[in-house]
């Protein structure tokens, strides 16, 4: 409604449809990744990302920021993109997709942002003793190897984690690292065992 000085007044009715649905996704798949805590870490140095949205959705992807970088995915159809990362260093690499979904008629209805990390780590734990061991010890003898594993990006795999004893004219044998509370891990061996 508009009015004048003299009290003329005008008035006109638009009507619209505010919609507010934003596209659902269902994942955001890295090549030879494992995610852990909602991160995805892989090794791969180039990796391919794939973002998938809800199959009974037509998704209109806007703008895709990895590292800070504008990228330009690739639709394989109407609900899943394809990003490949070009040759990147170790680190952690932020990914960021704004999409909107198709309300009707070829709108799209509001656009949102979703968020992702991606850890590329292909440097492999640093190991070191926690102490010096004697150069000799009896069959009698128990030690305890005490082992710092640090990796600045990744975790330390405890099931992968393991000592290798070899002893001449012995076969060589495998002892699990135990992760302890204080973040070390340790591995008991007896000197009879080896």
């Amino acid at each position: 409604t508009a009015a004048d000085n003299l009290g003329n007044k005008a008035s006109r009715a638009i009507t619209f449809e505010v919609n507010t649905q934003v596209p659902a996704t269902q994942s955001f798949e890295v090549t030879n990744a494992m995610s852990i805590d909602g991160k995805s870490f892989t090794r791969e140095t180039a990796p391919v990302i794939n973002i998938r949205f809800s199959e009974d959705e037509n998704v209109q992807v806007k703008k895709v920021m990895i590292g800070g970088v504008e990228k330009n995915p690739a639709a394989a159809d109407t609900h899943t993109f394809t990003i490949a990362m070009p040759q990147s260093q170790d680190g952690i690499y932020d990914l960021e997709v704004i999409a909107a979904k198709e309300i009707g008629g070829g709108s799209f209805g509001a656009a949102n942002t979703y968020r992702h990390s991606i850890v590329i780590d292909s440097a492999p734990p640093s190991l070191q003793l926690a102490h010096q061991l004697k150069p000799e010890f009896t069959s009698e003898e128990s030690i305890v190897l005490e082992v710092i594993a640090t990796d600045s990006l990744s975790p330390i795999n405890e099931t992968l984690s393991k000592v290798v004893i070899e002893s001449s004219g012995k076969l060589p044998r495998e002892i699990a690292l135990k992760k302890q509370p204080s973040g070390r891990f340790t591995a008991p061996i007896s000197g009879s065992g080896i």
